[in-house]
């Protein structure tokens, strides 16, 4: 997970200095907790996945809520140009807890489409998100099961 973050943030920050230091800063404040794949993440190949996330968060930075940490999330989408397309952002129940809920997808070439599901909600100080990605229906079902099977204790 750690190596997938790196390479991600590469790719995000390019040349732009004061991007890396955001996400470096970031990413000291954040536990990679959980990552599933159908597929190895270097085998060029694209299906199904779920990430479980938590970063530390703090009144000072204006988070609140689940959607105020989507709402910053997006914005660090799109000031670095990635070619998403973005859903309203709406409300969903996992795991007996309300999380808000950014949908994004991308045009994965050859007329397919990468949809990515971003959950987040505030555990005692944590932005805890989930994020969730498939290609098709048939994968969409199984991230369904997976968001079922999802429990907090």
């Amino acid at each position: 997970m750690n190596q997938l973050t790196s390479a991600s943030s590469a790719a995000i920050a390019g040349d732009d200095e004061k991007k890396k230091k955001q996400i470096e800063l970031s990413q000291t404040k954040t536990l990679n907790l959980l990552m599933a794949s159908q597929y190895p993440l270097d085998g060029g190949q694209v299906g199904p996945s779920a990430m479980a996330i938590a970063e530390k968060v703090s009144l000072l930075q204006g988070i609140l809520t689940g959607e105020d940490y989507l709402k910053a999330t997006k914005k660090f989408m799109e000031d670095s140009n990635f070619p998403y397309e973005y859903k309203d952002f709406t409300t969903e129940t996992i795991g007996g807890k309300q999380m808000d809920l950014m949908q994004i997808t991308m045009d994965a070439g050859n007329g397919n489409t990468i949809t990515q599901e971003y959950y987040s909600t505030i555990i005692e100080g944590y932005a805890f998100n989930f994020i969730f990605t498939y290609v098709d229906e048939q994968t969409k079902a199984e991230i369904d099961n997976i968001k079922k099977s999802v429990q907090f204790k």
